[in-house]
């Protein structure tokens, strides 16, 4: 049984719509964002090299929503290394989320293939429930992989491709017609097979069956 959202809380929010973009001054900004735990299972070094070497870009921004084990070592990277198209912000209410959620056009999960097996990334069924689509980075023969590869709700990267990683960005920010079915694509994926009712329902099913 996989885990879920909140299809009824969280929902997708249109770009012009979102007050925490606009709050936040990203808008006009392609904005690739991270939400939730900033955890020891979590690769960040990737994501870390491609904003450096995509600095330069003022139009692009990498949003950093949460906290965790690693933030305050990330916080310190992002100053140390003079990276303005990073910018962190703290857990938001959850009568919130589906703002906070919606500020990203592509979504970053990553986990630590080591680890693969042993944990999933929940963080991946929020943002399929705000219709966003996401870029995974980790074991490309991994859960979340092959959720998005079956889904067709975004994409995924192995672990230590700097280079693809800046070369999938600069070509993600080229296909709005790609996001726009992806982003479609997350939602529809949400509402068959990962809402809560439809887990809860599989779940009681078990225990009257024990």
């Amino acid at each position: 049984i996989h885990n879920w959202a909140d299809g009824e809380s969280i929902v997708p929010v249109a770009k012009e719509d979102n007050i925490l973009k606009k709050e936040w001054g990203l808008e006009g900004n392609f904005v690739f964002e991270y939400s939730g735990n900033m955890g020891l299972a979590h690769e960040f070094d990737l994501i870390f090299s491609a904003a450096s070497a995509l600095k330069a870009n003022k139009n692009i921004t990498f949003l950093f929503i949460g906290d965790g084990a690693q933030k305050v070592l990330l916080e310190k990277k992002a100053r140390e290394d003079s990276m303005e198209n990073i910018v962190f912000k703290p857990y938001q209410e959850r009568n919130m989320l589906k703002e906070s959620l919606g500020v990203g056009d592509v979504h970053f999960i990553s986990l630590n293939p080591k680890l693969e097996g042993l944990i999933v990334p929940s963080k991946f069924y929020g943002i399929i429930a705000s219709g966003r689509p996401s870029l995974f980075i980790g074991d490309k023969n991994g859960e979340i992989s092959n959720l998005i590869f079956h889904n067709k709700c975004g994409y995924y990267l192995e672990k230590n491709d700097s280079e693809g990683l800046v070369h999938l960005i600069n070509e993600i920010i080229k296909s709005k017609e790609e996001i726009y079915c992806f982003s479609k694509n997350a939602r529809k994926a949400f509402d068959q097979k990962f809402a809560m009712p439809i887990a809860l329902k599989k779940w009681v099913q078990i225990l009257n069956n024990l």
